[in-house]
């Protein structure tokens, strides 16, 4: 027999049955999207212009998103971005929320460091007074509001758990998150 057990009651399911792990196929990352980079000038498949896409919002109320046109605004929210990823204590995440079951992960999907093809420079150290150093740096002392929509029907994006304990790591460097749980199918015609 076969279910999906949350990760908060698969050591004591396993224990109960006396059973073990097996990892079957390629395991997934759970991944945050910064919303609103819709950087594409033109449609890939018309050749027509479609810049700028209203979710373009490259101003001080998202510092997370750059305008293309601008580099010196690229730059800015490359580094809000890169703040915010060093926010995230993966190891915390994977111990406590995901009992050890889980990784750090480094990159979107498959590539972890043990892979030839992984890279050294994809790894963003944890270091929330860095991160805290750079959001002020960027204008942002006292951080800014960060909407942050977590599925809970899409587990394989950013499960409820992970989400939240993320949320909670960008609200200890200072940033005010609010969580968005609307089903994605609810939500995904507002987004594409």
């Amino acid at each position: 027999e076969i279910t999906s057990i949350p990760n908060s009651f698969l050591r004591e399911a396993i224990d109960a049955i006396n059973g073990r792990i097996q990892m079957v196929g390629q395991p997934a990352s759970k991944h945050v999207a910064f919303a609103g980079n819709y950087w594409i000038k033109e449609d890939h498949n018309t050749g027509e212009s479609i810049f700028p896409r209203p979710g373009l919002l490259a101003d001080k109320d998202h510092p997370w998103i750059g305008d293309p046109d601008d580099e010196e605004s690229m730059e800015n929210a490359r580094q809000i971005r890169q703040a915010m990823a060093m926010a995230i204590d993966r190891d915390l995440i994977n111990e406590e929320v995901l009992d050890g079951f889980g990784a750090p992960s480094h990159s979107w999907y498959g590539f972890t460091p043990e892979m030839k093809e992984f890279k050294d420079e994809w790894i963003i150290p944890y270091d929330p007074d860095q991160a805290k150093s750079i959001i002020a740096e960027q204008g942002y002392p006292d951080g800014f509001d960060v909407p942050f929509f977590l599925p809970p029907d899409v587990p394989n994006v950013v499960s409820m758990e992970v989400g939240e304990a993320i949320a909670q790591m960008w609200e200890n460097i200072g940033l005010d998150v609010s969580i968005e749980n609307t089903a994605y199918q609810a939500r995904r015609p507002t987004m594409v």
